[in-house]
């Protein structure tokens, strides 16, 4: 840390402590340079949030980060005079973890600004980690990319090294109220062999909590939050490789059953997660850094941040104008719905997107349409919400709700295309074509991806009330298949998602499967395989009970459908 106490300085009606020797680098005579270095393309956003900006600031010297917070409303002002600025917490958090000897970045300088004698604005600068990226990167972009001898390793040390950064935060005394994968930086170094090549920084301190060693609950708390992150990115073992390191980390803990409490500590885990992602569905109802929602006379418009304005503009003007100029590309039709293939900017022509009009046949439920939630709305928010969880679906880009009586019972979906995705139906048709021994190897692949896929949406306590053949999107690139599920306004969330309700969805998928006779039984055991291996331990997971109860579902499905007189879809 910079040598020295942090010293008062005053400009432009900001008070400011800096560590001395800084002062030249961020202000000038007219306070701090953020203008001037974003005149210069020297700083740039790298997070924005309702109340708070963060900016990267790469000097010739140095690199900074700058966050400024914007105090909103009457509970961010009261919450203020109460705990104090978010800035000067996390300046005396960061100061407190590096006397305690916990990794985290330098702090520079803190700042607020006052008006009528309340801060309205909060600054805190902090030098940069160089060569150091989130948990959370790391994972999710650097870890694919590494070649197979050094991914192994790297899942092999990162758990360990982890655990003991988790064990040396808790017996330090640092309790961290938002403990995830974007809130620990990692530098690797991983040449020079074992787990201590690699370098852990705790950030985003406004929230740390600095005290005595915590005891087992706190720690179990702590770990809980990283678990419902980091868990569902490793495996069983990197899981217990984790575990034993931290318990070796902390014998002063004296518990029981390693074994034991892991199992606890994963269905802690999972349960924090389902009850975090259930808080933040709404979000996409709601205007933010990442959505947007306009409200006219003609309806109301939910958007992502960033769309093409002149996309919002053509939904609010007439949407049937979109299904008139691409009326060519049908891609489905029924007397529910309308799917067309679009160019959201027509003069380029390089974004594409699956168009979709909802229509309501019965004059019952267009009525209802008028005091519940529309089809396309609904669409929208729980295409959102599963992707908040991994689930794989097509990103819905603007959902329009028409005001009644102008389109009673009617809606309309804009969703990205995804280029060379055709439905299960299409794919498998073309497999059987195919020799038998790449047809084969074909099936193998998707048996697999398709029951991660699944595996994953019931792990989440989601059922799709309509999982058939058609709502399964495939994309076949190079060797690696990936799917997707479309159709998502009949995706429902429970408490608890039962045996019974989870073999029905598996059923429907069967029996629309009885379409491809040459899809033999082997495949279908990959595939349960798949699925039962991701479940959450506290579901059922014989193959065998699965196996019987989908097998008698899936036959009466087809029966009722033969009474109809219909063919399963």
């Amino acid at each position: 840390m910079t040598s020295g106490s942090p010293q008062p300085l005053r400009l432009a009606g900001t008070v400011w402590q800096v560590q001395p020797g800084w002062e030249h680098v961020l202000f000038d005579q007219h306070g701090l340079r953020l203008a001037q270095w974003l005149a210069a393309g020297e700083a740039s956003p790298v997070k924005e949030g309702a109340g708070r900006v963060v900016y990267r600031v790469d000097l010739p010297e140095t690199q900074l980060y700058l966050k400024c917070y914007r105090l909103r409303g009457l509970r961010a002002t009261s919450r203020t005079l109460l705990l104090r600025s978010p800035a000067r917490r996390e300046h005396r958090a960061a100061c407190e973890l590096i006397q305690r000897s916990v990794p985290t970045s330098v702090p520079l300088a803190w700042g607020e600004r006052r008006t009528l004698g309340l801060a309205s604005e909060h600054f805190f600068v902090t030098q940069a980690i160089s060569g150091a990226i989130t948990l959370a990167d790391y994972v999710d972009n650097v870890l694919p990319r590494l070649a197979p001898q050094q991914q192994c390793r790297a899942r092999r040390e990162i758990p360990v090294a982890l655990a003991r950064f988790c064990a040396a935060l808790h017996q330090a005394g640092i309790y961290h109220h938002d403990l995830h994968l974007g809130n620990i930086l990692i530098r690797t170094a991983m040449d020079h062999g074992g787990a201590d090549g690699i370098e852990l920084y705790l950030i985003d301190l406004p929230r740390v909590r600095v005290g005595k060693p915590l005891d087992w609950p706190q720690s179990r708390h702590n770990l809980v939050m990283l678990h419902s992150d980091w868990g569902r990115h490793v495996s069983r073992t990197e899981r217990w490789r984790f575990w034993k390191a931290y318990l070796a980390a902390r014998p002063e803990l004296q518990l029981g059953d390693p074994r034991t409490l892991a199992a606890d500590l994963t269905a802690r885990s999972r349960c924090y997660a389902l009850r975090l992602a259930r808080s933040r569905d709404k979000r996409a109802l709601r205007t933010n850094r990442s959505f947007l929602v306009q409200r006219c006379q003609r309806g109301t418009l939910w958007s992502i941040q960033g769309l093409p304005p002149e996309v919002g503009e053509m939904l609010l003007a007439g949407p049937e104008a979109w299904l008139r100029l691409a009326g060519h590309r049908i891609v489905k039709l029924s007397h529910r719905s309308i799917v067309v293939r679009v160019d959201l900017t027509p003069s380029s022509g390089s974004c594409q997107a699956a168009f979709k009009r909802y229509r309501t046949p019965s004059l019952v439920k267009r009525l209802l349409s008028m005091v519940r939630e529309s089809r396309a709305c609904r669409a929208w928010r729980m295409g959102h919400a599963l992707l908040a969880r991994g689930i794989a679906t097509p990103r819905p880009l603007a959902a329009f709700e028409p005001r009644a009586p102008l389109a009673l019972g009617e809606s309309y979906l804009a969703a990205e295309w995804l280029p060379g995705a055709m439905n299960l139906h299409e794919y498998l048709w073309q497999l059987a074509q195919l020799p038998a021994a790449q047809r084969a190897q074909q099936c193998r692949l998707l048996a697999t991806a398709l029951g991660r896929l699944l595996d994953k949406l019931h792990w989440w306590n989601a059922s799709h009330a309509d999982l058939k053949a058609c709502n399964i999107l495939v994309v076949d690139g190079q060797g690696e298949l990936q799917t997707a599920l479309v159709d998502v306004e009949s995706v429902r969330f429970y408490r608890h998602l039962s045996l019974a309700r989870r073999a029905r969805d598996l059923a429907r998928l069967a029996a629309s499967l009885q379409a491809h006779p040459w899809i033999t039984r082997t495949d279908r055991l990959r595939f349960l395989r798949a699925y039962v291996g991701g479940l959450p331990a506290t579901a059922q997971r014989d193959w065998r009970n699965h196996w019987r109860l989908i097998r008698s579902l899936a036959s009466h499905i087809v029966w009722r459908f033969a009474r109809r007189g219909q063919i399963v879809a």
